[in-house]
């Protein structure tokens, strides 16, 4: 059986700037604005505590477990805001819903 580690053993210096480091590249890519870097801080802490169970100290050190769980979370928003600029003007509808054009 896993030991619970706190929360608060996540909060270490390395992730403290990491979360930053990542929040700071984000802020300056394609698809974010630099006034987002506080929000995306939140995004990124949030996903860490998120994780915290998923923690096992015989796989890896909380710091690696951070840069992975930071990684993903990056890659992932990167992801989501690609897909909305894609979708932009498009709707989803369903293929049972009949096609509303006319032919003369």
């Amino acid at each position: 059986m896993q030991a619970s580690i706190s929360p608060e053993a996540f909060v270490t210096d390395y992730a403290r700037a990491a979360v930053r480091f990542k929040a700071n590249q984000l802020s300056r890519c394609p698809g974010f604005r630099w006034n987002e870097q506080s929000d995306l801080e939140q995004e990124l802490w949030a996903a860490l505590f998120a994780q915290i169970r998923n923690f096992d100290p015989e796989r890896a050190s909380i710091d690696t477990f951070v840069e992975c769980v930071l990684s993903t979370r990056v890659f992932m928003l990167i992801r989501e805001r690609r897909r909305e600029k894609r979708l932009l003007g498009q709707y989803i509808r369903s293929l049972d819903q009949n096609s509303e054009t006319t032919s003369d």
